[in-house]
């Protein structure tokens, strides 16, 4: 167990990844059997991310230090720093948070599709769900 004082996600730490498939016709997940583990090259988180309970800016990068070799994961591609994102643009999200404001920490990767919007508005959205 990695102690309090230090960060779960580090350099030189290493993530375990693997594909799964979901089955159409069932809906259940399917693992495809590679398992890949690679070390953390860098952590990137936000630049405006203070850990205080808040939620604000909850959001990490993790550049891992060899490439994932298995076809059936894709990596993100990232836009340009420069990028300018416009309110409701559609945005695929990706995480293992709760899946509903009384729902436990997803033990799945989660994906979903939401709209951008600015801080002003997710935090009046979410106020009830996360103070």
């Amino acid at each position: 167990a990695v102690p309090p004082e230090e960060p779960l996600f580090r350099v030189g730490v290493n993530v375990v990844i693997n594909a799964f498939m979901v089955d159409d016709s069932t809906g259940e997940a399917i693992q495809d059997g590679s398992t890949e583990v690679i070390a953390i090259a860098d952590v990137v988180p936000h630049p405006l991310y203070v850990n205080d309970g808040s939620f604000r800016y909850d959001a990490m990068l993790l550049r891992l230090a060899t490439p994932v070799t298995n076809p059936a994961i894709q990596t993100v591609n990232l836009p340009d720093s420069e990028y300018q994102f416009t309110m409701n643009q559609p945005l695929t999200i990706i995480g293992l948070g709760s899946l509903n404001a009384t729902a436990d920490v997803a033990t799945t990767l989660q994906e979903a599709t939401v709209p951008f919007v600015d801080f002003a508005t997710c935090n009046a959205t979410y106020v009830d769900t996360f103070g």
